[in-house]
């Protein structure tokens, strides 16, 4: 698994659809919006929680061993991440998930930029979307919040790693600055902590700094949850960025 696919298993909305998958609850048709730059880490990475067996993703179930890289004989993808499909591929990824699956317990079906296409391709998605086979499952990657709201209304949303509302922050450098973040963040207030980490987490992603990235979006997690008093949350995350002090036992208790 690379680093950006490791950075998208570990965020909120990955962890939420395999936590309904555990449960035995399946989403047949899952809309996940992200920036277009993870698009194909974002279905490689779902996918292989919905082909799998156990629905870990990562095992060595007989679903698991048939991947060869980025292809699986129960994954249909739409193209390339930069090509919107168009009605034609529409109809042929339906008949695409009619097939009877291979090797897994479902086939899926991944379609590119759905925010950005044609209206008739969207009402062909939308019946799509309706008549889903039974063992068929449908993963959507959009950007934007323009989605028809026929087929709104038809998908389990999703969002990993959004950050289209606020522009990358360079982080703190050096004591000073780190100790005047320190400062602000714990007078202001957690809203403020997450400010900072959204920033960061974009900041991070530009750079191609996954592992930092990953390691950021963990710390959004457990602000988001607010199970931590300001000046604690501030002390974390100086402690886990600042320090380099590893807090992965800590995480499975408050996350």
């Amino acid at each position: 698994m690379n680093e950006p696919e490791t950075l998208i298993t570990s965020s909120s909305g990955y962890q939420k659809i395999a936590c309904f998958l555990r449960k035995g609850v399946i989403p047949r048709v899952l809309a996940i919006k992200t920036q277009p730059r993870l698009y194909e880490e974002c279905a490689l990475a779902f996918s292989r929680l919905f082909l799998c067996h156990q629905f870990t993703g990562n095992d060595s179930c007989s679903s698991c061993r048939e991947w060869r890289e980025k292809s699986h004989p129960d994954l249909v993808l739409s193209g390339d991440p930069e090509k919107v499909p168009g009605i034609d591929v529409c109809r042929e990824l339906h008949h695409e998930l009619m097939l009877t699956p291979v090797i897994s317990n479902y086939r899926v079906a991944v379609i590119y930029g759905v925010d950005r296409i044609s209206v008739n391709a969207a009402n062909s998605m939308l019946k799509f979307a309706e008549e889903t086979p039974e063992k068929g499952i449908i993963i959507f990657l959009h950007e934007k919040d323009n989605i028809l709201p026929t087929l709104r209304s038809r998908i389990w949303p999703v969002t990993v790693l959004d950050r289209e509302v606020l522009a990358p922050c360079r982080l703190p450098q050096g004591d000073p600055e780190w100790l005047d973040w320190v400062e602000r963040t714990t007078r202001e207030g957690t809203e403020s902590v997450q400010l900072s980490l959204n920033g960061w987490i974009s900041y991070a992603l530009e750079k191609k700094e996954y592992n930092l990235a990953g390691k950021l979006e963990k710390l959004r997690l457990i602000a988001d949850n607010k199970k931590l008093s300001n000046a604690m949350l501030s002390d974390l995350v100086f402690l886990s960025i600042k320090e380099g002090i590893s807090f992965e036992h800590i995480f499975g208790d408050i996350w």
